[in-house]
Parts: structure tokens; C-alpha cells; sequence
């Protein structure tokens, strides 16, 4: 399945997702009137050239697929020697950046999945759902919502459910049916403790997993409503 083609069939739960997550995470705030320091015009100008190093980002791994971390490293380099910055700034801003906990807590992640991936954990959970007698549409919702959760990332669920998958859905529905089981996998890894950017968020940040939890309800509802929504369609021809 061709990436345009994935991404006609999931854009709504990306555009209720940030909807989402915009309404928790800003309904707090009390309304206040804007004054505009500059005209509109100047405002949106300053806002698009500060978002430029993260555009650069996203189309360079996006459209032209470079790796990522590279990625990141040339554009932090072309910020350095744009705005000038001393060396003794750059080593305070790294230095103020780095955490140890932080970086010991994303390496635990990626050792933990690497055990499971080692021990064959992963594999025996996925031969054991497709051997249960789980309905097919059972199979493609809990399969990659079990890896997501147990590994926290995206890739595993999608390496592994997806070969399974693919062959036991029918080729004129198998779009929308692995749409589904992406966003699945997707919600899995949201609600993993071992999700690298709740276990950051918990760690650099201080916060408890609990109230976080209870944040993140409505969103992964919303996501969840609208995968189904989407599916539904093709869901219905199933037993």
C-alpha cells in the first residue's frame, strides 16, 4: 500500500487528534484579548521563520528521507552559524539540555524492546492470537494494540502485524483494514508506560503517570471514535 494512498485514509484522525489534544491541553487557560505588539501580517512572518527549523525537519525526513538525527544535527548547525552564537553559549545550552535520567530512561526503552524482540516475546504473542480463534477483525485490532503497548514504539507493531495481517485480509478492503490496525498499534503505543515520550514527559518534567492518564482519555477516545468511523464500512461486511 502506497504512502499517499495511507495518508487518504487517516487524515481525519490526524486533524482529531490535534483537535483533540488542542481542547485538553488549552482549555485551562483562561480567554484572554490579544494585542497585537506587531501588525498580523509582521506576527505570522516572525511565526513562520521560528517554525522554520522545525519545517526543515519534517520535509527533510518527509520528501527527501534523510535520516532523522542528521537531520536534526545540520539544522541545529545552520541555526549556530546563522545566528552566531559563542561556543561558551552553545556548551551552556548543551550542557543545560543534557540529563542523565533522561537519557538512561530512553535507552532502558530501547533495551527492553530489544529483549522482547531477543526472547521471541513478541513473536510467540502474535502466533498465539492468530492460533486463538480470534474473530479476523478481533485480529486486527488486538494484535498491534498488544505490541504497541508492550514495546512503545511504532515500528515493531507495524513490522510484525502487518506481514501477518496482509496476507488474511481481503486485497480490495486490506487498505482500510491495515489503516485500522496502524491507528490500533498507534493507540497501543500512547498508552504504554514504555512510550518514550510519556516516560520523557514523566521524567524531565516531574509529572505522575495518573493525572496524565486521565489527560489522555479524551484524545485517545477521539482517535479510537474516528478510526472507527473511518473502518466501519468495510467492519461491517465482517462477522
Amino acid at each position: 500500500m502506497s504512502v499517499p494512498r495511507f495518508i487518504s485514509i487517516l487524515w481525519p484522525v490526524t486533524v482529531v487528534s490535534a483537535l483533540a489534544g488542542a481542547l485538553v491541553a488549552f482549555h485551562h487557560f483562561p480567554r484572554e484579548e490579544v494585542e497585537w505588539r506587531l501588525p498580523p501580517v509582521e506576527a505570522l512572518r516572525d511565526l513562520f521563520i521560528s517554525l522554520l527549523p522545525f519545517l526543515a525537519v519534517i520535509l527533510g525526513v518527509l520528501l527527501f528521507h534523510l535520516n532523522m538525527p542528521a537531520t536534526i544535527l545540520g539544522v541545529a548547525l545552520l541555526i549556530l552559524l546563522f545566528f552566531k552564537l559563542p561556543l561558551r553559549e552553545v556548551a551552556a545550552i548543551f550542557f543545560q539540555a543534557w540529563r542523565w535520567n533522561v537519557f538512561f530512561m530512553i535507552l532502558s526503552i530501547f533495551f527492553f524492546k530489544g529483549l522482547l524482540e531477543a526472547s521471541g516475546g513478541i513473536d510467540q504473542l502474535a502466533s498465539f492470537l492468530t492460533r486463538s480463534g480470534i474473530p479476523l477483525i478481533g485480529l486486527v485490532a488486538i494484535l498491534p494494540l498488544a505490541i504497541g503497548f508492550m514495546t512503545g514504539m511504532n515500528a515493531p507493531y507495524v513490522a510484525i502485524s502487518f506481514p501477518i495481517l496482509s496476507p488474511l485480509l481481503p486485497p480490495s478492503h486490506q487498505a482500510v483494514l491495515l489503516a485500522f490496525a496502524f491507528v490500533c498499534g498507534n493507540i497501543g503505543c500512547l498508552i504504554s508506560p514504555t512510550h518514550s515520550c510519556l516516560a520523557m514527559n514523566h521524567q524531565y518534567f516531574g509529572s505522575s503517570f495518573g493525572p496524565t492518564y486521565r489527560l489522555m482519555i479524551v484524545p485517545v477516545l477521539a482517535i479510537a471514535l474516528t478510526a472507527l468511523c473511518i473502518a466501519s464500512p468495510v467492519l461491517s461486511l465482517f462477522p
